[in-house]
């Protein structure tokens, strides 16, 4: 079955070339589809994994070296904003 981007886009994609747009490839089945975005997701996780871990890293090391209360409300700060992002992007996958 051909899955073609259809001419006015009501529906997304139809089955005869001349109610699609010319010169369009086909368009993924539905499994490619799913699979592409499962990677994405997959690899996107990881990135952000890779940085919060490094921006926490940072931040401990912050507290412990720089002793100033405000710079330590800061570092807080930051850890809790760390905290409510990961547990947003966790809500997205």
């Amino acid at each position: 079955m051909l899955r073609l981007l259809s001419l006015t886009s009501v529906p997304p994609y139809v089955e005869e070339p001349s109610r699609a747009m010319p010169a369009e490839p086909e368009a993924l089945d539905a499994e490619a589809l799913e699979l592409l975005t499962l990677q994405a997701r997959a690899r996107e996780s990881r990135s952000w994994e890779t940085s919060r871990d490094r921006i926490r890293a940072e931040v401990g090391h912050l507290r412990t070296v720089v002793k100033s209360p405000h710079a330590r409300r800061t570092a807080a700060a930051i850890e809790r904003e760390l905290n409510a992002l990961d547990r947003r992007l966790a809500g997205d996958a």
